[in-house]
């Protein structure tokens, strides 16, 4: 009994870490790198049907870390 509580247990962590993965780094990391990738290309880059997720991903942790820099820093 002990080991199907265990394992339904790390199932569920499983699956709500992956959630939180997916949450953080598809809505919030992805849509702030696109904006500022709009922002800082005065809206030329990327294109609509341009497949810049990585890209996008990348500039939004980028954007966190820095406007997390100068919140810790003021």
């Amino acid at each position: 009994m002990e080991e199907v509580a265990g394992t339904l247990l790390r199932q569920l962590t499983a699956v709500i870490r992956w959630i939180a993965i997916e949450v953080l780094c598809e809505t919030l990391l992805y849509w702030s790198g696109r904006a500022l990738l709009k922002l800082f290309s005065f809206g030329q880059y990327p294109k609509r049907n341009d497949r810049a997720e990585n890209r996008c991903i990348l500039t939004g942790i980028f954007g966190l870390v820095i406007s997390l820099s100068i919140l810790f820093y003021i």
